[in-house]
C-alpha cells in the first residue's frame, strides 16, 4: 500500500464557474483602476491594488474551468492581459521621464558642487 495521498482537482462547473468568469471581469475591473492609478502617479495605490488583484488571480485560478467555460475565460484573459500592457506602458513611460528629470538634478547638483568648490 502506498503511503502517497493525492488530491483530486476538479474543474470549477456551475455556479463556480459563474463565480470564476464574474472574478475576471472585477480583475479587468481592478486592472482598469490600475491604469488610472498609473497615469495619475498615485504608487503606493497602485502597488496596493496589484496586491489586491494578484491575490484574486490566485483565487481564481484556485481550480481549472471546465472546458465549456475555458474559452469564456480566455477572451476575458485575453483582454486583461491587453490592459496590463497598457499599465505597464503607462508605468514605463513615468519611469522614463522620471529618469530625464532625475539626470537633470544630477547635473544641477554637480554644478553647484563645482561652483562651490572653485571658492567664493
Amino acid at each position: 500500500m502506498s503511503s502517497r495521498s493525492e488530491v483530486a482537482v476538479f474543474p470549477a462547473v456551475g455556479k463556480i464557474a459563474e463565480l470564476r468568469l464574474r472574478q475576471l471581469d472585477e480583475i479587468a475591473a481592478l486592472t482598469r483602476q490600475m491604469l488610472i492609478l498609473a497615469e495619475q502617479g498615485e504608487w503606493p495605490e497602485l502597488a496596493e491594488l496589484q496586491h489586491r488583484r494578484d491575490l484574486q488571480l490566485q483565487t481564481c485560478f484556485a481550480a481549472p474551468l471546465s472546458p465549456d467555460d475555458t474559452a469564456t475565460a480566455i477572451d476575458k484573459i485575453r483582454h486583461l492581459l491587453g490592459e496590463n500592457e497598457r499599465v505597464l506602458a503607462v508605468i514605463c513611460r513615468l519611469r522614463d521621464k522620471l529618469e530625464v528629470k532625475l539626470r537633470g538634478v544630477h547635473q544641477k547638483h554637480k554644478m553647484v558642487d563645482t561652483y562651490l568648490q572653485t571658492g567664493l
